[in-house]
């Protein structure tokens, strides 16, 4: 069996398009298609499957991704050796996380930490946990980042690592500076905006924290934009839960008031996929970013 056979395989199974592998590998599309036909002859599997206009990988097909991922991972770290080795840390660093981290957490860690690594190759995707983990599946990025804990079933997939703790406000427009409490929301009958529940297979930490302090909605506004969800609260639509470090500037400036519910938390955490050592860049990476404060407003 040729390693060209399996990054011509690799290239297929993350775009599901021997189209788009030809054009992304500048040969032609029958090329790819050989080398193919010549790895699934090798293995005696049959890897891919019609799906519509695309394809797509077959259980056995699946199974060679999953072995596939980490020996194509090794090669980009290969290609970073020279840097390595001159002290000038460099490469790609491939991660998806929530839009509240990516909007507010993410620009402050990677700036600090290109300043003193500028040859790191940044790929960023903002999306639910569930995109993320669909992107992991896909060998699109390499690590996730978000408050979802990993099921049982995911955790034959994926391994989860906690970063932090991530403190969480309830918060509401101000009424005539009126203090509400959770009994207050309760009865007012206020609308609760939050989270798109369709789009999570567990609950998320904002679901979580609305059960533990006893927030009772009977109205839901739904966004899968945590942005969107505190432009919602700021129009007085309703209350939200949200890291404190999206609301605090709002909070100081009176455009919103926090709910007092004591002290409410969610961890944070890396997700990979399972039995995948980190990469040397990624471990600085996440060392920076534990050890910097950049959660704070």
């Amino acid at each position: 069996m040729e390693l060209n056979w399996l990054k011509y395989f690799f290239e297929v199974a993350k775009s599901e398009s021997v189209t788009i592998a030809s054009q992304r590998m500048r040969v032609s599309q029958p090329a790819v298609t050989k080398m193919i036909k010549q790895l699934e002859e090798s293995l005696q599997l049959s890897l891919f499957q019609k799906a519509g206009r695309k394809i797509a990988l077959t259980e056995e097909g699946k199974s060679l991704l999953k072995l596939c991922l980490p020996i194509f991972n090794k090669i980009e770290e290969i290609k970073t050796l020279p840097q390595t080795l001159s002290g000038n840390w460099g490469g790609p660093l491939k991660l998806g996380a929530s839009d509240n981290i990516c909007n507010y957490i993410l620009p402050e860690a990677m700036t600090s930490f290109t300043k003193e690594f500028p040859s790191v190759e940044w790929l960023v995707c903002s999306g639910s946990s569930t995109e993320i983990k669909q992107k992991l599946t896909q060998g699109e990025i390499d690590y996730g980042i978000f408050y979802t804990r990993l099921s049982l079933k995911e955790q034959q997939m994926f391994q989860e690592e906690f970063l932090v703790d991530v403190d969480f406000s309830v918060v509401h427009k101000p009424h005539n500076l009126r203090k509400y409490s959770v009994k207050d929301l309760n009865k007012t009958g206020m609308s609760y905006i939050g989270a798109v529940t369709a789009d999570y297979t567990s609950t998320v930490a904002e679901q979580w924290i609305y059960n533990k302090v006893g927030l009772k909605p009977k109205n839901l506004i739904q966004s899968n934009s945590k942005e969107m969800q505190k432009q919602l609260v700021l129009n007085g639509l309703g209350y939200g839960i949200f890291p404190s470090f999206m609301v605090e500037k709002e909070v100081r400036a009176k455009k919103l008031s926090k709910v007092k519910v004591g002290a409410c938390s969610a961890g944070l955490y890396l997700i990979s996929r399972k039995n995948e050592n980190k990469s040397q860049l990624m471990e600085m990476f996440i060392q920076d970013f534990t050890r910097k404060n950049h959660l704070k407003a």
